[in-house]
């Protein structure tokens, strides 16, 4: 890269997420430092938890950004976070959820809550794009909490809509949820972080208008034949599909990209483009498996525009 941005505050991801990448972020750093140059534009149209974006953001490698979900509330959520006046509103109402579902005498007593809460953060969501900012920043307290309470960090909504992860249970006898004031300054950096950054919520294809050679786009999309219900309308084989002609489009304009999915067959005859480059990455999955369950190593592909030295040769 031409030039690092210094990077003053560093920030974590906040939301457990499926399929997060802080198990590949040592790889996809040699990846995207492989591009070299220092990237007009940073875009990622599957944001998530955010573990690539807020990396690079630590290491200075990214400074002006697009970061895009297909869920309108994690819109919200970073939107909310953003904004240094809404983050304290949001911050105390997170509180004091934790608070009250620490105070609950029995699990059976706060799994009533989570659910209570749950239902709260249904309703909400029925009126997403009518809220106003009160609600925004409710609804953003109410994620976090569900994020940190619910199973396993599983984000699941259902054919209506509605968010419908069961209640969570934890190690420990207390069955509490730790807290730490070190969270609000976290999340301070966090905000930080999303300065001259634009935060949109859509299908992904609409984040990739305009793009140009000097730019670079980073796809961690729902993987072929995994688990794809994030949102009431999935993300099906024809969608990947339709990412995969995206994918060729960016090719054919110049625009650097990387992509990660599932290392299976499916994958494979969907994404497979002798003008591209393929890479096997081996990975240990905790969000699925108890962490003394050696069946949770597996392997992922890195898909990307360009030749990169460090991760072996390319499969394809």
């Amino acid at each position: 890269m031409n030039q690092l941005f210094e990077s003053t505050h560093i920030s974590a991801p906040v939301l457990k997420w499926p399929g997060r990448k802080t198990k590949l972020l040592k790889p996809l750093k040699v990846a995207i430092k492989n591009i070299g140059y220092q990237p007009d534009l940073y875009v990622e149209p599957f944001f998530g938890s955010g573990a690539v974006f807020f990396m690079l953001k630590n290491e200075g490698l990214i400074h002006k950004s697009n970061i895009n979900d297909y869920l309108k509330e994690l819109e919200i959520f970073y939107k909310t976070l953003k904004n240094k006046k809404n983050l304290d509103i949001f911050f105390s109402k997170y509180t004091k959820l934790i608070r009250q579902y620490n105070s609950q005498k029995s699990t059976d007593d706060r799994k009533e809550f989570y659910n209570k809460k749950r239902n709260s953060y249904n309703s909400l969501l029925s009126l997403i794009n009518s809220l106003n900012n009160e609600e925004r920043v409710n609804l953003s307290s109410h994620l976090f909490f569900l994020n940190k309470t619910g199973f396993n960090g599983v984000y699941r909504k259902n054919s209506k809509g509605q968010y419908n992860v069961p209640h969570g249970r934890r190690a420990g006898s207390s069955q509490k949820i730790k807290f730490d004031f070190k969270d609000k300054e976290n999340l301070k950096n966090l905000s930080n972080s999303l300065k001259n950054t634009k935060i949109t919520s859509g299908d992904f294809s609409s984040s990739l208008f305009g793009l140009t050679r000097n730019d670079f786009v980073f796809f961690d999309p729902p993987y072929v034949e995994n688990f794809v219900d994030y949102s009431e309308k999935g993300f099906d084989s024809f969608k990947s599909v339709e990412l995969s002609k995206a994918l060729k489009q960016l090719k054919e304009k110049s625009v650097s990209f990387l992509m990660t999915n599932s290392n299976t067959e499916k994958t494979k005859e969907i994404f497979f483009n002798k003008d591209l480059f393929c890479y096997e990455l081996e990975v240990t999955r905790t969000i699925e498996r108890r962490k003394n369950n050696n069946s949770g190593r597996i392997t992922e592909i890195l898909v990307s525009s360009y030749k990169i030295d460090g991760l072996g040769k390319s499969i394809w």
